[in-house]
Order: C-alpha cells, then sequence, then structure tokens
C-alpha cells in the first residue's frame, strides 16, 4: 500500500470503528447531514458524540457548521479534521463559529513485519459481559467517561465481539485486575488501534507495549500487513519505539 492508499484505508477503518456499534445501542445514531460523518447519542460527553468527516464546499461551510452545532445543542462533541476534510481551511472556519483546537495527534502506520514478543501479562479477548465491563473500568479509571459499561457496552451483542468478529477488545490481567486494554479493528485492509490504556498506579511497567505486542502478532495472524493509529501526545512515543512513522496529522475541535 501506498501513502494515499492507507490514509484512504486509515478513514475507512476509523469511520468503521465509530459506526459499529450504533445501531446497537439505544440513544446513539448516525449523523444524517449531507457531507458529514458523525456520530451523536444522548450520552452527555464528547467522546461519543464525534464529527470525524466533513466535505464541504466553500460557499456554505459557516452555515454547514452552524447545522451541526444545532444538532448537538448543549450536547459537548468532538470535531476531528485530517488533510483529507474539505475545505483545507476548516480548522480556522470551526474557530470563527466559536470552537477551540483541542489536541493534534499524528496519524502513523506501521508495515507488520517484525517479530513480536509473547507477553508475560495475561491478555485476554473480551467475549463477555464481565470482559467488557473490565475493559469499561479500565477506561474510566484514566479519567474518561465513568458510565461506560452501563450506557454502552452492556449492550453491545456479543456476537459483534466473538469469534470471526473484525472487532477485537483485549484487556491484560495483573493477577485477576485488569490494568490494560485495547481495541483492534479489521477493516478496509489494515488493522487500526484504538484505546491503547493503562490504569494509574500500573503505568511505566511496559504493559501498554505488551498490548500492542499482542494486538500486532493478531495482525500477522491475521495476515494484514499494515497497521494504523492516531496516536495521543503521551503514546506517540511509544508507537515511535515499536516502528510506527507518522503520514498524516489530525486535529480535534470542541467548545
Amino acid at each position: 500500500m501506498n501513502r494515499r492508499e492507507i490514509l484512504q484505508a486509515m478513514e475507512a477503518n476509523f469511520e468503521y470503528h465509530m459506526l459499529y456499534f450504533v445501531d446497537h445501542v439505544p440513544g446513539f445514531k448516525k449523523l444524517l447531514l449531507p457531507g458529514i460523518k458523525g456520530v451523536s447519542a444522548s450520552i452527555n460527553d464528547e467522546t461519543f458524540n464525534y464529527v470525524f468527516q466533513a466535505r464541504f464546499e466553500n460557499g456554505s461551510v459557516s452555515e454547514r457548521i452552524e447545522q451541526v452545532i444545532e444538532l448537538f445543542g448543549e450536547i459537548p462533541f468532538t470535531w476531528l479534521i485530517g488533510e483529507r476534510d474539505s475545505p483545507p481551511d476548516l480548522g480556522k472556519s470551526l474557530c470563527e463559529e466559536g470552537l477551540e483546537l483541542k489536541e493534534e495527534n499524528p496519524g502513523m502506520a506501521l508495515f507488520v513485519n517484525a517479530t513480536y514478543e509473547k507477553p508475560s501479562l495475561r491478555i485476554e479477548r473480551a467475549v463477555s459481559n464481565k470482559e467488557l465491563e473490565n475493559f469499561s473500568l479500565i477506561y474510566a479509571s484514566i479519567g474518561e467517561y465513568p458510565h461506560l459499561y452501563d450506557q454502552f457496552y452492556k449492550f453491545i451483542p456479543l456476537d459483534r465481539i466473538r469469534e470471526k468478529a473484525p472487532y477485537e477488545i483485549y484487556v491484560g490481567y495483573e493477577g485477576k485486575k485488569g490494568v490494560t486494554a485495547g481495541i483492534l479493528v479489521f477493516h478496509a485492509g489494515v488493522a487500526g488501534i484504538y484505546y491503547i490504556m493503562t490504569i494509574p498506579g500500573y503505568q511505566k511497567r511496559g504493559y501498554a507495549t505488551q498490548m500492542m505486542h499482542r494486538l500486532l502478532h493478531r495482525a500477522q495472524e491475521k495476515r494484514v500487513r499494515v497497521a494504523v493509529l492516531q496516536a495521543s501526545p503521551e503514546g506517540s512515543g511509544l508507537y515511535k519505539h515499536l516502528g510506527f512513522e507518522q503520514i498524516t496529522t489530525y486535529w480535534q475541535y470542541g467548545f
């Protein structure tokens, strides 16, 4: 795959990830505005209310942004911009409508061709409600939405994450305690990696690295040659160490 193909696959994989469970969770729905792709939810958190693609004509930009803001109303949301969104100065237009740049994240890719170590940590694929709850607790521990299981994951049909499903959720355990997590999504010919996280008090022990080795080995098992991700500022060092290279940039805006 060349850079253009990887960018297209990264975008398609992220869309698949964002919409994969939408039809199964009460209060969630796809945004139905021309030129826009995203998710709106009844949950009052910007993690679940998201615009992840915009293709606007220059003359309609301000009006289209106002439509999106009106749609979300008082619910906080995130607007993600990538280099394939249009117009090219969309970020400036968002700021003119009152949004602020919150974060700048590198989009990274890796050709999966190394030998990955077998983790010493017990890492298991989540295929039950209890394991989904363990994943949700890790998510909440890093300061994210505390009601993730009750308002989202408990509604997911388990066949959407079991066996041959392309969406795989993993939890790493120290003893019986879930301490690290990650998600692997197979779509558009690439392995998308999401939500690599370790709970406070267990960080700096190499657990995130072990999780990454497990996910990359899984990609090899599935004969997928390219892994992609959007790195947080805190995580980019880990991914660079594993051989990921930045191929693009994403900008997150919000109120």
